[in-house]
């Protein structure tokens, strides 16, 4: 989503119409979220689950 979003992938026009919220704070605010559900569990290996 973050590199769809700022035109690294995907269509180049469209990060010219979104805001900077929608191209640098949403993604980033998704990726940790699914981080710290990964590190809750476990999932990373080599650091215990935090659950």
């Amino acid at each position: 989503m973050l590199l769809d979003n700022n035109g690294l992938i995907g269509d180049k026009e469209r990060p010219k119409t979104l805001s900077f919220a929608d191209r640098i704070v949403i993604p980033g605010l998704a990726f940790v979220i699914c981080l710290a559900a990964m590190l809750a569990v476990g999932m990373i290996e080599g650091i215990p689950a935090l659950l």
